[in-house]
């Protein structure tokens, strides 16, 4: 009996080593728990952030957060596939990105008095062959004056199954 089950174990343990194996950070980890539909979710709260960082980190922000302006984030526009949750989870990540710089002051869409708009859109590029199963998808952030002047635009392009 202890023969059977140390070579159904090895066997077991085997077959373990057939499948891919990946490490997996903790952070990464709690959110392929959260993942609603599959762990492409992942994929966009990284594509979320890699934008606003982006916009962060640019020579015009750099100025802006030495003075702890107040940024109206209005809601975001949504022209592509992904459902609410996941959109949700995109506008969230920015939100959450932007309050983490601890270099801006997050006001709501609804307030009156602010420094500068933030405008957010995630489109969905259209696709080439009819049959074409990828899907490219584009998040916009740009940032407005009260008078409505630019004061930058930064944007990415994810492409997902």
């Amino acid at each position: 009996m202890k023969i059977y089950i140390s070579v159904l174990l090895m066997l077991v343990l085997n077959s373990c080593s057939l499948f891919k194996r990946e490490t997996i950070a903790v952070d990464t980890a709690l959110r392929i728990r959260s993942c609603p539909d599959t762990c492409i979710y992942i994929d966009y709260l990284d594509f979320a952030e890699r934008v606003t960082h982006k916009m962060l980190n640019s020579e015009t922000l750099e100025s802006l957060k030495q003075h702890k302006v107040r940024v109206r984030v209005g809601l975001m526009k949504n022209n592509s596939h992904l459902n609410k949750k996941n959109s949700s989870a995109i506008y969230e990540s920015i939100i959450e990105s932007i309050l983490n710089s601890k270099g801006l002051r997050v006001m709501s869409p609804s307030v009156v008095s602010y420094d500068y708009s933030l405008y957010i859109e995630l489109s969905e590029l259209q696709k080439k062959p009819p049959n074409n199963k990828l899907t490219s998808l584009k998040l916009k952030l740009s940032l407005f004056t009260p008078n409505g002047n630019t004061i930058g635009s930064w944007s990415e392009i994810i492409t997902s199954y």
